[in-house]
């Protein structure tokens, strides 16, 4: 019983990270801080950085190493929650044709 909770808690930390991370890459794109200047380029570096974090906690799913993916989860949530916060604070650039 304690193995079937501690996989829900993993799948759902999963669920919560990747929405996160989904809403901080909304977030970069609603400020087009992904027009490549040289402020945005770390947090896109950062938004990749979470990307693969993703795919290591479902490697960590798929071992069983469930508590372990439930930690990384909830890291990776409060990084995106962060990371969106910068992105709504980066100043917009003005598009140019």
């Amino acid at each position: 019983m304690g193995l079937e909770i501690a996989e829900q808690e993993a799948l759902n930390a999963r669920l919560s990270a990747a929405e996160a991370v989904e809403q901080a890459r909304i977030s970069l794109l609603q400020t087009r801080a992904v027009r490549g200047d040289a402020s945005s380029a770390s947090l896109i570096e950062d938004l990749e950085r979470l990307q693969r974090s993703l795919g290591m906690l479902q490697g960590r799913i798929d071992h069983g190493d469930f508590l372990e993916a439930r930690e990384a989860g909830i890291r990776i949530r409060q990084e995106a929650i962060r990371l969106e916060g910068k992105a709504n604070s980066h100043p917009v650039t003005p598009r140019t044709r």
